[in-house]
């Protein structure tokens, strides 16, 4: 069904990856190098979600090769670079009802751009999986291009440099609580993503153009 823009002030949507456009579990990651570790898989996702050389590489501040060494270094890792890598990689799947609602209902309106925490080897591995899916945004605002992660207000300010519009006329959405209050205290419309059936019900409640 076509639609169009009801609510004239929203020119833009900032859209999150991960637990947002697709799904991921590092668990897929751990069960397939778990054997080649000297350290509990429990122990080892901890360390993917708190350590510095993780947050680096999301920043574009170390190379695969840097972070393949930390990586071996902090776990014991003996493993081949490439197989480790392709593990690293193949831990997503797609959020298909959410997509469609994206190719549906908001490209037609809507300035399109991906906001996403997310290092070289995840992204490049999405795209080529689903350049589809990519296409349908019309800029890829990434931590580990600009060098800073969510919530660094540089990362949104490049965002708003391609949105077409000031502040007030985005909307933002993002699964984590604390981002969203960020871009909310820094007057941007935000929401949080618990699933596409309640993020598509809280955007027609606003007035965003969605199927009837």
């Amino acid at each position: 069904m076509e639609t169009k823009n009801t609510n004239l002030a929203t020119k833009a949507f900032w859209i999150d990856l991960g637990n947002v456009l697709f799904f991921f579990d590092y668990g897929i990651f751990l069960d397939k190098i778990k054997d080649s570790l000297t350290m509990a898989p429990s122990q080892v996702k901890e360390l993917i979600y708190t350590s510095e050389f993780v947050a680096q590489f999301e920043r574009g501040l170390i190379d695969e090769e840097a972070f393949f060494k930390e990586f071996t270094a902090h776990t014991g890792l003996r493993m081949h670079k490439d197989y480790f890598f392709q593990a690293f990689a193949d831990i997503f799947w797609e959020n298909t009802p959410f997509i469609k609602f994206i190719k549906d209902q908001l490209k037609p309106n809507y300035r399109l751009i991906l906001v996403s925490n997310i290092n070289k080897v995840h992204y490049q591995f999405l795209a080529q999986q689903y350049p589809a899916i990519f296409k349908l945004f019309d800029h890829h605002i990434l931590s580990y291009k600009v060098n800073v992660l969510k919530p660094d207000p540089v990362i949104y300010d490049a965002a708003l440099k391609v949105s077409g519009g000031g502040v007030e006329t985005v909307v933002y959405i993002d699964d984590r609580q604390d981002l969203i209050d960020a871009t909310t205290a820094a007057g941007i419309e935000s929401i949080c993503f618990r699933t596409a059936q309640d993020c598509i019900s809280l955007l027609s409640k606003r007035g965003i153009a969605v199927a009837g």
